[in-house]
């Protein structure tokens, strides 16, 4: 009778150690899983490709009084490369670099030497705005 017992208490803690140790895998499965999720979710947050496209719009400014304004278009590769133009009161190149936040670096040609400004993805279309300096002035420039 105690044979059995003991027999009984040594499959049933043997059984008890069985479930905790698939209870630990599964949960070392789950949090690995999660891991990988979060590292995948933040490799693609610091990519600069969601921005690639066009963006075009206006830009303003001035000194002195005197105001100048102007059209601008620009083209933002996947690295980040950003490359266009601007015209109106002057006209030149822009180009520069985009971080993986959207915030643009950029010089322009043409004395209009600093842009800088913030890129967004609204509805599914990539928008902007920000100021450039030059030529002891300073604007803005807004997408359309």
């Amino acid at each position: 009778m105690n044979n059995e017992i003991t027999e009984k208490k040594s499959k049933l803690k043997l059984i008890t150690s069985f479930v905790k140790f698939f209870i630990i895998l599964f949960l070392l499965f789950v949090n690995f899983v999660a891991a990988d999720a979060q590292i995948t979710a933040k490799s693609k947050d610091k990519s600069t490709a969601k921005y690639q496209g066009t963006i075009s719009g206006e830009w303003s400014g001035g000194t002195m009084g005197v105001t100048v304004e102007g059209t601008f278009a620009l083209t933002i590769l996947a690295n980040g490369t950003i490359s266009g133009t601007f015209s109106g009161f002057e006209s030149g190149n822009i180009t520069g670099t985009l971080s993986p936040i959207g915030e643009i670096n950029a010089k322009g040609s043409a004395g209009f030497s600093d842009w800088s400004g913030q890129l967004s993805i609204e509805d599914g279309r990539l928008s902007g705005s920000g100021t450039w300096e030059g030529y002891a002035s300073t604007g803005s420039w807004k997408s359309k």
